[in-house]
């Protein structure tokens, strides 16, 4: 099994000029939750330091070189993306963090791309960075401090809570649901079920 070596203090240089103050706290906020989860739970700590500070690395200050980006590595936006565009720095972002960055570990480019709308069968990485996103301790919503309270109570209980936190505000808001989101909650509720 191949080790990959990180300069995150590099990285954090390169991510802090690419995005708002506010996001760059908060990807170090999922990076330090990330790693206390990965810790805890028996996953690579590096991976998710790497994941959890990178996950957002292409949720740039300008919202059209998100676009652009997009054009580049010719990802299509239409269909159900067309209507969850906030959605689009997560798919985007597995390709900044490769090109850009120079991640070659694919299980942390995919906890990077699925960091949003989640994936059926998620690794326990993908579901500490989906789950930190949600419940990192900079988040101030009014369900964080209770989806922080499912940190010790499995990864999978862990995102479940998360996911279903999503779909209800969606719901409450009369936003448009990206289907993957529903899958994803289906996959974990199964996955709890033990089916």
């Amino acid at each position: 099994m191949r080790t990959y070596m990180y300069d995150i203090e590099k990285f954090k240089e390169k991510l802090k000029s690419e995005v708002k103050q506010s996001r760059y706290e908060h990807s170090l906020s999922v990076m330090n939750f990330s790693v206390e989860l990965a810790k805890y739970y028996g996953v690579d700590e590096e991976k998710a330091r790497v994941a959890g500070l990178l996950h957002d690395c292409a949720k740039y200050k300008d919202t059209d070189k998100i676009l652009q980006k997009a054009k580049e590595f010719d990802i299509i936006i239409d269909g159900d993306l067309n209507h969850t565009i906030k959605v689009l720095h997560a798919l985007l972002g597995y390709y900044i963090a490769r090109d850009e960055y120079g991640i070659e570990d694919e299980e942390v480019l995919l906890a990077i791309k699925n960091h949003a709308l989640g994936r059926e069968n998620m690794s326990d990485l993908e579901k500490i960075v989906f789950y930190a996103d949600f419940a990192e301790p900079l988040r101030t919503y009014s369900m964080a401090e209770k989806l922080r309270e499912f940190k010790y109570e499995g990864l999978t209980k862990a995102a479940y809570e998360a996911v279903n936190y999503n779909l209800c505000y969606l719901l409450e808001e009369g936003l448009y649901v990206h289907p993957q989101s529903l899958k994803t909650r289906n996959s974990l509720l199964l996955e709890l079920k033990g089916e």
